[in-house]
Formats: C-alpha cells, sequence, structure tokens
C-alpha cells in the first residue's frame, strides 16, 4: 500500500472535545477503501472522517472561531504513511479520557 495523501479542505472546529480544533480533509477513494478494510477486520461498522486535530480543551465558540480563522496551514496535501488504531472511551469528554487511550496496533502504510 502506498502513502494516503489528503487535501486539506479547511481549518475548524467542533463541540466535541477530540475535535476542539482541527484540520478536516477531503476524502478520497484510498482512504475510503482504508475505511473498508479497518471495518472488515474489526468486524464493525466504522465510518472514517479524515481530520488532524489541533486541540483539545474546553473552548467558547468564539474563542475557537478566533484560532480557527488564524491558523493558516502552509500546505495543501498531507501525506500520511503510517496509522495507528486507538481504543478509546466513548464519548471522550475530558482530557483524562484521552490519557487513557490504548494503542491496538500500528501498520505502515509505505511498503
Amino acid at each position: 500500500r502506498e502513502p494516503i495523501q489528503l487535501e486539506v479542505e479547511r481549518v475548524d472546529f467542533s463541540e466535541e472535545f477530540t475535535k476542539t480544533l482541527f484540520v478536516q480533509f477531503r476524502s478520497s477513494p484510498e482512504i475510503e477503501a482504508l475505511s473498508t478494510e479497518i471495518e472488515r477486520a474489526s468486524g464493525n461498522e466504522y465510518e472514517i472522517n479524515p481530520h488532524l486535530s489541533l486541540l483539545y480543551k474546553e473552548m467558547t465558540a468564539v474563542e475557537k472561531a478566533e484560532l480557527a480563522r488564524a491558523i493558516s496551514i502552509p500546505f495543501a496535501i498531507a501525506v500520511f504513511d503510517r496509522i495507528k488504531m486507538m481504543r478509546t472511551p466513548h464519548p471522550i469528554t475530558i482530557s483524562e479520557q484521552v490519557q487513557a487511550w490504548r494503542a491496538l496496533g500500528e501498520r505502515a502504510l509505505a511498503q
């Protein structure tokens, strides 16, 4: 498998603790295929949402919006050459729950 290249769509924010501030990527056939593989391997339904979290923190919507507007990503494409599967509590609402994450496995995408 080759590394996955994803196009930066925007810097955004949400009410989710683990997506306080994040880079949203456009989906691609490669990432959709990876999602299907993960779903098949885990036996669980899995919907991929390609993003990179930048910050986990309780903040007001105004503060998050200001930060999102202030960040300029200096590249249009991000290249990912490995993935790591994590076991996490659900929902994740505080930093102590993030500290409880455990790695289930890791896989290089570049051969």
